[in-house]
């Protein structure tokens, strides 16, 4: 995976100085460059996952968060049955 940042494309984070605290930022989509981004961008799952960040000036941006498991060629152990596990609390 590449290091390089993503901004989400069609994305505005912004937050208003007199804002509530309750409201933590607002996001406005500019709806055809936002489609776009999500086209490119989906999972197979069906998602985009973008991470609200604050930049070293204190600004708020939407960055693609494109993080995945790391594959791994060995088979997942099966979950233990019920009748094999011990409910002895050990303290």
């Amino acid at each position: 995976m590449s290091n390089e940042k993503k901004f989400a494309s069609g994305l505005r984070v912004s937050r208003r100085d007199n804002a509530p605290d309750f409201v933590v930022c607002q996001l406005g989509f500019k709806a055809d460059e936002f489609e776009a981004f999500l086209r490119a961008n989906v999972t197979q799952g069906g998602w985009v996952n973008v991470d609200v960040k604050r930049s070293k000036n204190g600004n708020l941006y939407a960055e693609l968060n494109a993080w995945k498991p790391p594959q791994s060629d060995a088979p997942r152990e099966p979950p233990k049955p019920l009748e094999d596990f011990d409910d002895e609390v050990p303290f």
